[in-house]
């Protein structure tokens, strides 16, 4: 077989048709390739964001954490001073009920002893 000018130029054409295809895969595939690339540059940026935000939101915890727990501490030691504030009202409280029952005897006892000594007075002064 006799390689003629005109089986030449096919080759050509033949040639420059798939270089032409195969350059079109190669750019698709460039530019699916730089879509990607940018999806994922685009995620990296998010997820820098995204972390920033986590590490202020995290300080930020821990100060109202902080406040929250002094908050707490605050409010324990309260009640435990209003606890002894009520066991002391308590213990007041009883004492003046049995000094109110001293109160009372002597009372009684006094008032005994006025109503046996008013007639001896009664009679003293007429």
């Amino acid at each position: 077989m006799a390689i003629t000018p005109r089986h030449y130029l096919d080759f050509i054409n033949h040639y420059a048709n798939l270089f032409h295809e195969k350059r079109s895969e190669l750019e698709e595939q460039q530019m699916h390739l730089n879509v990607g690339l940018r999806k994922i540059k685009e995620t990296v940026d998010q997820v820098e964001e995204l972390r920033r935000d986590l590490r202020i939101k995290s300080q930020e915890l821990e100060v109202k954490n902080a406040a929250a727990n002094d908050k707490l501490k605050k409010m324990v030691k309260d009640q435990q001073e209003a606890e002894k504030k009520k066991v002391m009202s308590q213990e007041i409280q009883e004492q003046l009920h049995k000094q109110q029952e001293v109160i009372a005897d002597k009372q009684m006892s006094v008032k005994e002893d006025l109503d046996k000594v008013e007639p001896a007075v009664i009679e003293a002064q007429n």
